[in-house]
């Protein structure tokens, strides 16, 4: 229930996955949230260390490469929302 309503407020939340390794959104801020499984990443052309519980707020075309540990699987979220979305719509849950 909580997912649709925030979805329907403007905001996307996926899992960090393996397979989106790669990622770059021109058209949405995003909150990179790593809670495990994750080796590093970079972003545009400078690498970062990965604490555990490392968050990222990334700006509008970042572009993301994600290093995944072999074990255990990736823990965490990537949280996208538009840059209008603080202007626009109330948050309401």
């Amino acid at each position: 229930m909580i997912g649709k309503k925030i979805n329907e407020q403007g905001i996307r939340v996926r899992r960090l996955d393996r397979k989106n390794r790669r990622f770059c959104d021109p058209e949405n801020y995003q909150i990179l949230c790593m809670a495990g499984g994750v080796s590093g990443f970079q972003l545009e052309y400078t690498t970062c260390p990965v604490y555990p519980n490392t968050i990222a707020f990334l700006s509008l075309g970042c572009q993301v490469d994600i290093r995944f540990f072999c074990h255990p699987p990736p823990q965490g979220w990537i949280v996208s929302f538009h840059q209008d979305f603080f202007l626009k719509k109330p948050f309401k849950i």
